[in-house]
This record gives C-alpha cells, structure tokens and sequence, in this order.
C-alpha cells in the first residue's frame, strides 16, 4: 500500500499542472468554438448561390474603369474575343465604351 501512496503523492503536483494548462488552453480554445459555432449557424441559416460566369464577368467589368481597360487592351493588341467580352458585357447595362 506504501508504494501506491507514494504513486498517489507524486501525480497530485502533476495534476495540479494540468489543470493549470487545461485552463489556459480553454481561454483560447473557447472564443474560437464559438466562432466556429456561430459562423456554421450564419453559413446554414444563409441561402448561397453562385452567380454563373457572365453575371462574375459582368460585375467585374463594371467594377473596374471601363476606359482603363479598353485603353489597355487596344494599346496591347491583345486577342479581338476578349474586346468583344468587353463590349458585350459593358454596354448590356447600358454603358458605353
């Protein structure tokens, strides 16, 4: 029984450490599950869609200064598909190049 005792009194200072450090590693860890809680929440109670490819294009034309680019591409004698891109996705909103 003697040596169960000394057993017993020699994990009890190891285990006051690990609760120390259980303690510490809980401050961190516990922000983060409830960012991991409440984005998984706010990503299930949204509807995603994925826009398609012309309406990303267009958006993104519309984004940039549309001038620039034509600039750009016509200086660059870059490929006559990517100018028709740019007319055809610039002026369906109403916009001029």
């Amino acid at each position: 029984m003697k040596l169960l005792d000394f057993w017993l009194s020699e994990m009890q200072p190891a285990i006051e450490v690990f609760l120390v450090e259980k303690a510490k590693i809980q401050s961190i860890v516990a922000p983060v599950t409830a960012g991991i809680k409440y984005g998984s929440m706010l990503a299930k109670a949204t509807k995603w869609t994925v826009p398609n490819d012309d309406s990303i294009v267009k958006s993104l034309i519309i984004h940039i200064k549309i001038d620039t680019v034509k600039r750009k591409l016509r200086d660059s004698g870059t490929n006559k598909l990517i100018l028709e891109d740019l007319y055809r996705f610039g002026t369906s909103e109403g916009q001029s190049l």
